[in-house]
């Protein structure tokens, strides 16, 4: 228990942006009471981009806990759907290929027009002709890709990953 609530006062000194503040009781002064240096002491509440955050004797209050998790649990599924969006490009990308006819390794789509506001495609652009293909190394081993003259080629993985095959050139 002692591990949990240490990790959210350390989660919700991250998220915090506001200055902290002293607001420790007043605690009787005793012989052998040494003075603490306020720029060390727990603030009582903190202001952040979530929500105040408040504390008794540095200890988050249960509100605070489950807002810092609350806000864990939001920002790693942002993380998670942004981190997915190339591989789904990609893999959209695929499948419409397949619906077109290039349903193998060997088959290469070529848009033979330039695209316009209706093409559906994630990254493309108008001023650009593509040659699109996709590779299966692990049914067709490895793979020769000769591109005419003056033509980029780019290999990427399917989260869009470059790679960087040997290039031989004739």
């Amino acid at each position: 228990m002692k591990t949990k609530w240490l990790t959210t006062l350390v989660v919700a000194g991250l998220v915090a942006t506001g200055p902290a503040t002293t607001g420790a009781a007043q605690s009787p002064k005793l012989k052998m009471t040494a003075d603490i240096p306020a720029s060390i002491t727990a603030p009582d509440k903190v202001d952040t981009s979530i929500g105040t955050l408040n504390y008794f004797d540095g200890v988050p209050t249960g509100e605070t806990v489950a807002t810092v998790y609350d806000y864990l649990d939001r920002s790693r599924a942002v993380n998670v759907f942004l981190n997915s969006i190339p591989a789904l490009s990609m893999y959209t990308l695929r499948e419409g290929q397949a619906k077109v006819g290039c349903a193998t390794s060997n088959q290469i789509c070529i848009w033979d027009t330039l695209m316009d506001s209706t093409t559906t495609l994630l990254t493309g652009n108008t001023s650009t002709m593509y040659a699109v293909g996709f590779l299966d190394l692990e049914k067709d081993g490895p793979t020769v890709i000769d591109l005419p003259p003056r033509m980029l080629g780019i290999l990427d993985d399917m989260a869009f990953h470059l790679s960087f095959p040997k290039i031989r050139t004739a």
